[in-house]
């Protein structure tokens, strides 16, 4: 992993993060234009909206993106139907998400911030969490380019257990993207109600409340 702080700045009509001393232009955006998710009957098989569950999509029901990054899975959530409210509290990386909030005529609610003060609030339907996933026992090949500037970014998620605690309480549905080589989150002895396998993850859903 580089070194390096990236930068943000305005480049072509939009906000991008890149390294110091690459070429303006090929750094990463918030851009949903890229995001090829199809029609309601598309969504709902996903891994990520089966997690949250296709009949509260159905419904509207409220959810809370505790950890949105450039907001990618906050928009398909939003498409599939869900009142999405997503928290990212690094600046730098909200500024780029409100950007491309903006340019696509602003799918879902930002809130520059850190979640953990305002789900006990907000107690909504669903709380989704995609922290930053734990390194791989063994040596792999570099994760793409979004994923190393974000990082680089934000750092790790030293506060996770907390957040998830906090959502556990708040919320009777919390979902967690993990990688596969991972292990369920189980703070506070809280175990997986179903895990849905995905491509690239695994979606561990727990039901607080039965």
């Amino acid at each position: 992993m580089r070194d390096e702080r990236p930068i943000v700045s305005q480049v072509d009509g939009r906000l991008e993060a890149r390294w110091p001393g690459d070429r303006p232009g090929t750094g990463i955006a918030s851009d949903f234009s890229t995001v090829a998710i199809g029609g309601r009957s598309a969504l709902a098989r996903m891994p990520l909206v089966r997690a949250c569950g296709v009949t509260l999509a159905r419904e509207g029901a409220s959810l809370v993106d505790a950890t949105a990054g450039l907001g990618y899975d906050s928009y398909v959530l939003s498409r599939a139907g869900f009142a999405v409210t997503a928290f990212e509290r690094h600046p730098a990386v909200a500024s780029v998400l409100a950007d491309g909030l903006r340019r696509a005529g602003n799918p879902f609610v930002l809130r520059e911030g850190d979640a953990i003060d305002a789900l006990s609030a907000l107690q909504p339907d669903v709380v989704y969490l995609d922290p930053m996933f734990p390194p791989k026992r063994r040596a792999s090949a570099l994760p793409p380019k979004e994923m190393q500037i974000v990082r680089a970014l934000v750092g790790d998620d030293l506060d996770l257990e907390r957040l998830f605690a906090v959502a556990c309480a708040a919320s009777p549905r919390v979902v967690v993207k993990r990688p596969a080589h991972a292990d369920p989150l189980r703070a506070g002895g809280a175990e997986p109600s179903s895990s849905i396998e995905g491509k690239l993850a695994r979606f561990d859903v727990y039901l607080t409340r039965r």
